[in-house]
């Protein structure tokens, strides 16, 4: 490593380790070894072109020393990992540093010690923001696995709607002090695009961020949605987020009771072929309608066709009831009259049955 390069990497084990040492020497000039660890950096100058090995418990301070935490791999496995590591050489200007081998020691038979590089989306994440690309790689990737990115969901989501009618889903979220943005992926792992959803942070007292965010759906159906916390260069650590599924229901269609429209069989109605009480239209054949055509006892309008009056006695003289009710004048008379004069005829034709003249 020239003056200002480093290396960052993160120690891997099968079991903790008793010891992590370090192997390094001088390759040109008077480098130093200076060895960053949770926050906490320790210096070394190199005084041998010998490779000698540097125990990493030694030489780091009493409150940084290696933390190991049980992590599941990606092969199912469990191992100790201690986080970022970063190895840089201080030293004076035209020197070289070289770094030359990691060795574990264990006290129990078959443990086994690895390194895990960058990951390809650390790498993309990382901003290089100095002229040396390899030192300032080095601390982006230690600032990334040291930051705290803490999510947890505080409340149950609330839907509700916006003003265009759009489904709307609240989400509220607490994180960690260094959570800078919030990632929203689907459940396959596809972003929300950025104008479906918003939030608001507001820093709390104990130095936590409380998250307002607001999902909008135009779609129904059951949703997922992935929220993870993003750093300030937008790295994200996978194995903290939170899951939110929601139902988003279908809009019904507009129809509300009152609708006149014609069809509508609500009572009252009058539309035709409402078929309610009361209703006059021609073909109605409640009792009192005086329609032609209608054939009840006496109804001696045109059209009628009852047999001729041929009942006993009445082929009285001087009887022309058949007479008067074919005068043309009868279709002058209003239903009232009508109906008397039906009355009468009816009354006068009982009383010819039994031969008496009224």
């Amino acid at each position: 490593l020239a003056k200002d390069q480093a290396v960052a990497f993160e120690i891997w084990a099968t079991a903790v380790p008793t010891d992590v040492q370090l192997g390094a020497k001088i390759a040109c000039g008077s480098p130093s070894l200076t060895i960053s660890y949770a926050s906490k950096t320790t210096e070394v100058k190199m005084t041998t072109a010998t490779d000698i090995y540097y125990s990493l418990n030694s030489i780091l301070p009493y409150d940084g020393k290696l933390t190991w935490q049980r992590v599941t791999g990606a092969d199912g496995n469990n191992y100790y990992t201690t986080g970022t590591v970063v190895v840089q050489n201080t030293g004076d200007e035209g020197s070289v540093l070289s770094i030359t081998n990691l060795k574990w020691t264990f006290s129990q038979f078959g443990g086994k010690g690895y390194f895990r590089i960058p990951t390809s989306l650390e790498n993309d994440v990382i901003k290089v923001a100095a002229r040396n690309a390899t030192s300032a790689e080095a601390y982006s990737l230690m600032k990334m696995r040291t930051a705290a990115l803490d999510i947890e969901q505080t409340s149950e989501p609330v839907m509700g709607k916006d003003a265009d009618g759009n489904s709307v889903v609240t989400i509220k979220l607490n994180t960690s002090n260094d959570v800078n943005s919030i990632v929203i992926t689907d459940e396959e792992g596809n972003p929300i695009p950025s104008d479906m959803f918003e939030y608001v942070a507001t820093q709390l007292e104990d130095d936590s961020i409380e998250w307002e965010v607001t999902i909008t759906t135009t779609e129904a159906g059951q949703h997922t949605y992935i929220l993870t916390g993003a750093y300030e260069n937008g790295y994200i650590n996978a194995s903290k987020f939170v899951t939110v599924i929601v139902t988003v229901e279908e809009t019904p269609d507009d129809d509300e009771p009152g609708n006149d429209e014609p069809g509508n069989d609500e009572p009252g109605n009058d539309e035709p072929g409402n078929d309610e009480p009361g209703n006059d239209e021609p073909g109605n054949d409640e009792p009192g309608n005086d329609e032609p055509g209608n054939d009840e006892p006496g109804n001696d309008e045109p059209g009628n066709d009852e047999p001729d009056n041929n009942e006993p006695g009445n082929d009285e003289p001087g009887n022309d009831d058949n007479d008067e009710d074919d005068d043309s004048g009868n279709s002058s008379l209003n239903p009232f009259e009508s109906l008397f004069k039906k009355f009468y005829n009816f009354i006068k034709s009982i009383f010819a049955f039994f031969g008496i003249s009224i």
